[in-house]
């Protein structure tokens, strides 16, 4: 994998995953890319955004410490791609804050934060989900 395109965004399942797309916003100075995947499950498909989105420390590049307008514009691009969505969506990913984004017929059964991250800056989220049959 050319290290140039892909930035370490992954996702591992036990479902089939029957779509994958990885993508990131040209407009972005710095960029750490967005995953979307579609995964079969029980007959059911869950779309799930996996995204990375910049820490606002990034945004101004050196000359400027903090500038939230491109982490906020990006946020607003994926959030866009999301409402276009028709059938059950999650959002996971690096958000650079602690949040899980469900939507209705998506419940979180278990929530665990891994003590350890193996030499990432960010600890592992694990989460047991329940889908709503259809």
């Amino acid at each position: 994998i050319d290290q140039g395109v892909y930035r370490g965004n992954g996702v591992m399942s036990k479902f089939p995953i029957t779509a994958d797309r990885y993508w990131h916003y040209d407009w972005m100075m710095f960029w750490l890319g967005h995953q979307r995947v579609e995964l079969e499950i029980d007959g059911q498909t869950l779309i799930l955004y996996n995204v990375h989105t910049v820490h606002p420390g990034m945004g101004g590049g050196r000359d400027k410490l903090f500038v939230p307008t491109p982490r906020n514009r990006e946020i607003s691009s994926i959030l866009e791609e999301t409402r276009a969505e028709t059938g059950l969506v999650m959002m996971a990913g690096d958000f650079n804050m602690p949040e899980l984004f469900l939507q209705p017929g998506i419940d979180a059964a278990e929530i665990e934060v891994w003590p350890s991250s193996a030499g990432s800056d960010h600890r592992p989220v694990v989460a047991t989900l329940a889908l709503e049959k259809p």
